[in-house]
């Protein structure tokens, strides 16, 4: 079933027959600031209400208990301990800062993943059909520490999950270095086959206003180099008026069909401009 995709941004593109030139964004040169501090936050549960999840994006690097965020200690043991900031808006995520507990127990900060969506289904898991992976951290984190971790790659949305088992969840203080999505830009190559579309290797089928968003989207997602796009009628719904496939194309499945456009990235890659 197609889901409504979340705008990508973009600040211009260049548009012939036959080629689109999409602007997408990197963030090289940019200065990253922290974009989670006082923004909402949720936890998979609560110790207490001393340990409200906003305490680990309200600024203040106290490690010592209460100062931290919680998980229920009675949770079952086989349970996904995760807490989440919105950070209402899109970004570009490329690090975040952990501090951890420094009174007790700081090696319980270990083993967890770091993931980024750009929208929620189940606000009460962990892990969103939309989740792309930031980073893994084997750890433990020492206790007392802050540190640094670098996503794999940056990864662009608006909500930031910090996930784990087994045992309980607890750390004082995170944030987000990233940028505004529309603050960078690296340009991708789009080649257009009128009324064609490739028949297999969908990663994910959503519904977008104009082909721009859809290929914005497929630039973010490393698995993309091509996407189907459809503009007639038939296919609005959900918010949209056209209908975008995501493709990991590797071979030739084109066929003819009316209504339909394909557009594969330009093996040339990314030339990196900024504006």
């Amino acid at each position: 079933m197609a889901t409504h995709l979340s705008r990508s941004y973009f600040l211009f593109c260049w548009y012939t027959m036959s080629t689109l030139l999409i602007l997408d964004s990197t963030c090289q040169g940019l200065q990253l600031t922290n974009v989670a501090l006082h923004k909402p936050a949720t936890m998979s549960s609560i110790r207490s209400e001393l340990q409200d999840p906003q305490r680990a994006v309200d600024g203040w690097k106290n490690t010592n208990f209460p100062n931290c965020v919680h998980t229920n200690s009675s949770d079952p043991s086989s349970a996904v301990r995760w807490w989440r900031v919105d950070l209402l808006g899109l970004f570009e995520v490329h690090k975040v800062v952990i501090t951890n507990r420094g009174d007790c127990c700081g090696s319980r900060l270990r083993d967890f993943n770091i993931l980024v969506d750009r929208y929620l289904l189940n606000s009460s898991s962990s892990r969103q059909d939309s989740s792309i992976l930031c980073l893994h951290h084997s750890g433990p984190v020492a206790q007392g520490a802050t540190v640094t971790l670098n996503c794999d790659q940056p990864v662009t949305g608006r909500y930031v999950t910090l996930a784990k088992t087994p045992e309980v969840l607890h750390f004082c203080e995170m944030e987000v270095l990233a940028v505004p999505a529309e603050m960078a830009v690296r340009s991708s190559t789009f080649h257009v086959s009128r009324d064609k579309r490739a028949t297999d290797d969908v990663i994910k089928t959503a519904w977008d206003e104009y082909v721009f968003g859809c290929t914005s989207a497929c630039a973010a997602e490393p698995r993309c180099t091509a996407v189907n796009f459809q503009t007639n009628s038939a296919a609005s719904g959900a918010g949209g008026t056209g209908l975008c496939q995501l493709l990991a194309y590797t071979r030739n499945s084109l066929q003819s069909e009316n209504g339909w456009d394909f557009y594969q990235q330009s093996d040339a890659g990314f030339e990196i401009e900024f504006l």
